[in-house]
């Protein structure tokens, strides 16, 4: 069995660089990889059919309209929503709203004056979602006199009303004003003529940021467009960029409960977390049982009930534990991140370094820190095109292809963390162009016709040889006899029909 190979093999192996055996099994690895974690999105593609729950209605449009009194006594007011106007945007934002604002600035259209309901544009537009551009619009507000006490709000809340608001949007007019309005006014003669506005424009809602003895002539519009009153405190007009903004969240919150736009309830929560646990299981079982499978195909090992198939479903199911775990606190995650995709990309980084974990249990003298670390690099890197796909393709099909892509990125790099970490290995030749390659370590390698064995030879002795690498150096020994050589680097050992070659990283 120590015979040197013939001449003709000794030749194949000069002819065929040691290169080309070392790029297939990453590519074999990645293949596998991706077909098992396409399978598993195909089967998770039901589970998500069958048990997601309705996702929750897109988010509302929400279109509003601040009418502002702009006389001398309202510096402060106009100063305060120019100031607050970011945070007031970010309660609306904050509750999934998509929301674009105006202002139409008033004083007395009876005043010497004569000052107009002047209405900000923002590049032709009534409404802007940039709040840096709303502010420098504000900024440009000219204080007029007002004259007498009333002004001509009521004027301006018809003006207001007519303005463009998105037929889908939620339609809401805020009054800010420190006096009671003109009656009758320019334009309107009665109160009732924007109460009949506000319902045949759509106005859903009309809320009123006054003092206390002006309340009773703007509350009966609401009515028409229900909506909340906030006094205009005297003591408390210097902070009133901060009362925007606790303005704001109530608004966003009754605009969140009205129009039933609200994030998963608890029992709905739970049950999301469970599909995703679930759907993330599958795809990890998928790429965990093909990847021990391209190993076994890789060493030419049969497929058959023993000790290595109970390892495939032993494989699996360690999969599917560590995807269910990874993806539950993915998704966890992920909703307690205000829904960003920075949790997805950590638990699919963490899930592909213990698929790499518990791969190393099957491939022969792969390092358990070394499998993480390239399991974890091919999750990062396919969670990545993942959501890439995801979003730039119909949601299932990149579902699909993004699942190919992340369990290909696993596969590959497992196999490329084994391929440039090793120091020593066997090259397994058999036929014309049949090579493949085996990691020498710690565990001794065994040569045989056991289906256990490494190193699978058909038609040979049961337990032929076994290979050991120790302090630097290996060794091969002949079971029969218990003898056992030292070997170095480019020595060939025929067994059978087979050709194995000692390879190095050294020259010894």
């Amino acid at each position: 069995p120590s015979a040197p190979p013939t001449p003709n093999i000794n030749n194949r192996a000069t002819r065929f660089p040691q290169f080309r055996p070392r790029f297939s099994k990453p590519i074999l690895f990645g293949l596998n990889g991706a077909l098992g974690c396409l399978l598993g999105a195909l089967l998770g593609e039901f589970v998500l059919a069958f048990l997601l729950p309705p996702p929750p209605p897109p988010a509302p449009a929400v279109d509003l309209m601040f009418v502002v009194d702009r006389t001398g006594s309202m510096t402060k007011e106009i100063e305060g929503v120019k100031d607050g106007i970011g945070q007031f945007a970010e309660e609306f934002n904050a509750r999934g709203l998509q929301s674009r604002t105006g202002l139409l600035a008033f004083g007395d259209r009876f005043s010497r004056s004569r000052s107009e309901p002047h209405i900000l544009s923002f590049n032709g537009e009534r409404f802007t979602d940039d709040t840096e551009a709303f502010r420098a619009e504000v900024s440009r507000i000219d204080q007029v006199g007002g004259g007498d006490r009333p002004e001509s709000s009521y004027d301006a809340l018809a003006e207001a009303a007519r303005q463009p608001f998105r037929p889908e949007a939620k339609k809401i007019i805020v009054l800010i004003t420190d006096a009671p309005p003109q009656r009758p006014d320019k334009e309107i003669q009665d109160p009732a003529t924007i109460f009949q506005l506000f319902k045949e424009r759509g106005i859903d809602q009309f809320h009123i940021i006054t003092k206390t003895e002006f309340m009773e002539f703007f509350t009966p519009l609401q009515s028409a467009a229900p909506g909340q009153s906030f006094v205009l405190e005297e003591d408390g007009r210097s902070g009133f960029d901060q009362i925007l903004v606790g303005i704001g969240s109530r608004i966003a919150e009754s605009i969140r409960s009205v129009s039933g736009n609200r994030q998963f309830s608890a029992d709905q929560f739970r049950q999301v977390l469970l599909v995703t646990a679930l759907w993330t299981a599958l795809l990890a079982a998928g790429i965990s049982l093909w990847l021990i499978v391209g190993q076994k195909l890789y060493l030419r090992q049969p497929l058959s009930w023993n000790r290595f198939d109970k390892q495939i479903i032993f494989g699996a199911l360690g999969g599917l534990f560590a995807g269910f775990m990874a993806g539950g606190a993915g998704q966890w995650l992920f909703t307690g991140a205000g829904q960003s995709e920075t949790a997805r990309v950590i638990s699919w980084t963490i899930l592909g370094a213990c698929i790499g974990w518990g791969l190393s249990c099957f491939v022969p003298n792969l390092a358990r820190g070394k499998a993480a670390l390239g399991g974890a690099l091919g999750g990062f890197v396919g969670v990545l095109a993942f959501l890439l796909l995801s979003n730039m393709l119909a949601e299932w099909l990149g579902r699909l292809s993004g699942a190919a892509i992340l369990g290909f990125c696993i596969g590959l790099m497992l196999a490329l963390i084994e391929l440039v970490t090793r120091h020593a290995w066997i090259e397994v030749a058999h036929g014309d162009n049949e090579t493949w390659i085996v990691n020498l370590g710690e565990a001794p390698l065994r040569v045989g016709s056991r289906e256990i064995s490494e190193i699978y030879i058909r038609n040979v002795e049961p337990d032929a040889y076994r290979f050991r690498l120790e302090k630097g150096q290996v060794h091969r020994e002949t079971i029969a006899t218990g003898e056992s050589l030292e070997m170095r680097n480019g020595e060939t050992l025929t067994v059978g029909e087979t050709v194995l070659t000692l390879r190095t990283q050294t020259d010894n």
